[in-house]
């Protein structure tokens, strides 16, 4: 019998618990992907450390004119002004055209009418006489000095007049360079609906017809890859592609004159741009009663590529692209073949092997001379300047003012989405492909790790098994590092370092209780963030630790420190653990001496309670006087915080009074003592509203109520908070009442008359009284209904408004 039995454990410590495990990690390799992604992030960031800036230069092909802040410092803010007549593109394309030949200028940007997309027989305002004539008779009166200003209508007509003639004038640009062959100029536009544009509104299938309004699709079609070069995995996969419905293209005036590009950059779940499309799919119809067609095209950066290496013959002849979802694109060009990895919807994973400072870059502005304000001297002088450094590459035209046009990448949150269509063209160019681990591939390499470690356990006796363990971890790490980073091949190591943890400690947890023959007993302690007064209670009381809630009437605090995620970047963990005790001391303080519990703490954030577990009549006044002295104690504490830290502290406040299930929740053998109800949610949701009315205690009307007599509070408005259907009245609280200065009580009888005219629909006299208020300090809530009112005042509300204001973010 101890002979079998000294058997099994022989067998189940070495083999038996990697098996299960094994089996665990290979279950949960889905859940474990989001996981496997920042793993890749992370060892891009540590290659980026690791190899200098002398190592990563190619990227010859390549230069960015951005449209940077000192193009608006020169051109003004972007969007607007000149870039609207497109002047500043005029005079850029002029100068390209006369003197730097780029092999494909490549724009980032969407040239779009100021109504969106015209159809081409629509009518123009440089077409329309009578619209041009009331354009004209209006600016002559100016002139004159006889009106002030043009009129509402005169003045969007004008608008779109200007941007409709730089249409035109551009279009005229690229006509001349397609005409002259210097190069090739490709447009952005990006595709509505599909996998790359998910949708809860419906959107209309794309018609090829010429009488449609989306009249654009034909010029795609002339760019399609070729239904023989595309391939799916099976006529499912094929059947069950989601394709876009239709596109935001750029001006119809441009369309004749340079290729299209599709710009969509779809992010993963978490946010982060990982993948970008090189070939997208929309579904369009050749005539009323025909089927919808799937056309396939190819993205900006794959057409971008394509024009550079010589492609220049469209449609596509057969055999150049072929698109294999799930696998490849070929691309063969001359005695040159592409194999660009790509998943089952035609993505291909970025390699981020360059920053943004590794790509040649020029200001836009430099390389924009305007015509009329330089001489030939001074263009043939910038030109012997950049003409090198443009001739024969891709020049790519984007935003890279910071907040513009920006997404979260794995080395940068704040990246310029331009440097992501490069990353894309330079991987194709240089052939620097991320390759994925086909399913396959995984298993083996978990086959492997799985036999290395049952030799490992079989080789090695006692719980030395785990150092051996810990140092194949160390290899495997190591050779994924080095695949990323030579082989391009990015390998997964969560799971492979889930597989050996998990059988790492249960083997060591397995031959601790049978090697050294120790049986110990593990006891589950029960505890709480509660005060004194709740674990006296709850020990005199012991039927309050039942899982069954009870109703009872209380008050119930959130707070919550403004920006802390960005005030505390820049702190080391100590230092921001040092802050947060400085913060929460005083207040957890706060909330006991005023006869409340601490619920628990997220983060920065706090929740109390009172009136619970055990009945105060005065909870709702106990928990405003304790929300008005944490704010004292914080401006106490800012003077010390910004001479340590640089910065002070701004904590939200949200309170809300009425019925809440209080109880233990959880299991019998883990729970903790909270209270649940609308009550709570209000309360919650009312804290990141000051964040709206710039205040920093808001109330419900309940605790309103409860604590008018003794303290002064002012209506803000009505409002309607995420997750809940009926509206209520929100407060401020300010202070003790009588302790208000005379300039305070001022401005509250000033608002009150000010948020009544609101509600009446007074929007001149409310908006008069806001600008008296604001005139002589400042005041948040003075400030959101003014711009409120001031809304309303250009477009009324209809008749059913009921001056609710209407809170979609729970945050």
């Amino acid at each position: 019998m101890k002979s079998g039995r000294k058997r099994w454990r022989a067998v189940i410590a070495p083999v038996g618990i990697p098996l299960v495990c094994f089996a665990v990690t290979m279950g949960s390799w889905n859940l474990l992907q989001p996981l496997e992604a920042m793993s890749v992030d992370l060892r891009m960031r540590w290659r980026l450390h690791l190899v200098s800036k002398e190592q990563r230069t190619d990227t010859s092909d390549l230069v960015l004119l951005a449209i940077d802040q000192a193009s608006e410092d020169t051109l003004g803010r972007y969007g607007a002004g000149r870039w609207l007549s497109r002047g500043p593109f005029l005079d850029q394309l002029r100068f390209l055209r006369s003197y730097c030949h780029p092999s494909v200028l490549a724009y980032d940007i969407i040239f779009k009418d100021t109504q969106g997309t015209r159809i081409r027989d629509e009518e123009r305002i440089s077409e329309a006489s009578l619209r041009t004539g009331l354009i004209a008779d209006e600016l002559t009166k100016l002139s004159a000095s006889t009106v002030d200003c043009v009129s509402d209508g005169v003045l969007a007509d004008l608008s779109q007049l200007v941007v409709e003639q730089g249409n035109i004038v551009l279009a005229h640009g690229f006509a001349g360079i397609w005409e002259d062959s210097r190069f090739f100029s490709v447009l952005g536009y990006n595709f509505r609906g599909g996998w790359v544009d998910p949708q809860s509104v419906q959107i209309p299938v794309w018609s090829a017809d010429g009488n449609s309004d989306l009249g654009g699709v034909a010029y795609l079609r002339d760019i399609a890859i070729p239904d023989a070069g595309i391939h799916f995995r099976s006529q499912r996969a094929r059947e069950q592609f989601e394709a876009s419905l239709n596109a935001n293209l750029p001006s119809p005036d441009l369309w004749d004159y340079a290729y299209l590009g599709a710009l969509n950059i779809p992010r993963d779940v978490d946010g982060i741009v990982r993948r970008v499309p090189l070939v997208m799919g929309f579904t369009c119809q050749t005539s009323a009663d025909a089927d919808p067609q799937l056309v396939f095209v190819p993205s900006f950066a794959l057409l971008s590529v394509l024009l550079h290496l010589g492609v220049d013959t469209f449609p596509l002849a057969d055999g150049i692209v072929d698109v294999r979802f799930g696998d490849v694109i070929v691309v063969r060009v001359g005695a040159e073949t592409y194999r660009i990895p790509i998943d089952d919807l035609g993505r291909m994973q970025l390699n981020y092997r360059w920053l943004q400072s590794d790509f040649s870059e020029v200001s836009f502005v430099r390389l924009a001379p305007v015509q009329n304000e330089t001489t030939a001297d001074e263009r043939l002088a910038l030109a012997q300047r950049w003409a090198g450094l443009l001739r024969d590459r891709i020049a790519v035209v984007g935003v890279t003012v910071t907040g513009v046009d920006v997404g979260a990448t794995p080395i940068n949150p704040n990246t310029p989405l331009v440097y992501v269509q490069m990353t894309a063209i330079n991987d194709i160019l240089t052939r620097s492909f991320l390759r994925p681990v086909r399913p396959i591939m995984a298993w083996v390499l978990m086959l492997c790790l799985l036999l290395g470690f049952i030799h490992l356990c079989e080789a090695i006796r006692g719980v030395r098994v785990v150092l051996a363990a810990s140092l194949l971890l160390l290899v495997y790490g190591a050779i994924s590092h080095v695949a990323l980073h030579i082989g391009a091949m990015a390998l997964p190591v969560v799971a492979p370092g889930l597989f050996l943890v998990l059988s790492m400690f249960w083997v060591l947890v397995f031959r601790y209780f049978t090697e050294s023959r120790a049986r110990r007993r593990i006891r589950s302690i029960f505890s709480s963030m509660v005060s004194g007064s709740v674990l006296s209670y709850l020990e005199d009381h012991p039927e309050s630790v039942s899982l069954e809630g009870k109703t009872t009437d209380a008050s119930v605090l959130f707070s919550d420190i403004a920006k802390f995620t960005s005030l505390s970047e820049n702190l080391s963990p100590a230092e921001l653990i040092r802050l947060l005790n400085t913060y929460l001391t005083p207040v957890t303080n706060s909330v006991l001496q005023w006869e409340g519990y601490l619920d628990k703490y997220v983060g920065d954030s706090v929740m109390g309670v009172w009136g619970a577990p055990y009945a105060d009549r005065d909870h709702a006044l106990n928990t405003c006087r304790s929300a008005l002295e944490q704010q004292q104690i914080i401006k106490t504490l800012n003077e010390q915080i910004q001479v340590e830290y640089g910065f002070e502290l701004q904590v939200r406040m949200g309170i809300n009074s009425g019925e809440v299930t209080a109880g233990n929740m959880g299991s019998e053998r883990k729970f903790q003592y909270t209270v649940l109800g609308d009550t709570v949610n209000v309360a919650s949701r009312l804290e990141p509203v000051n964040r709206d009315f710039g205040t920093d205690i808001l109330i419900g009307e309940a605790t309103q109520r409860m604590v008018s007599s003794e303290l002064e509070t002012r209506e803000v408005c009505r409002i309607l908070v995420a997750g809940r259907q009926q509206s209520f009245t929100v407060y401020e609280l300010l202070g003790v009442r009588g302790e208000l200065d005379a300039a305070t009580s001022a401005v509250q009888e000033q608002y009150a008359s000010a948020l009544s005219d609101f509600y009446g629909r007074n929007w001149s006299r409310c908006i008069a009284t806001l600008e008296g208020v604001l005139n002589t300090r400042e005041d948040g809530p003075s400030t959101f209904l003014l711009g409120w009112a001031q809304r309303y005042q250009q477009e009324p509300p209809p008749p059913e408004w009921n001056g609710v204001y209407v809170r979609t973010e729970k945050n």
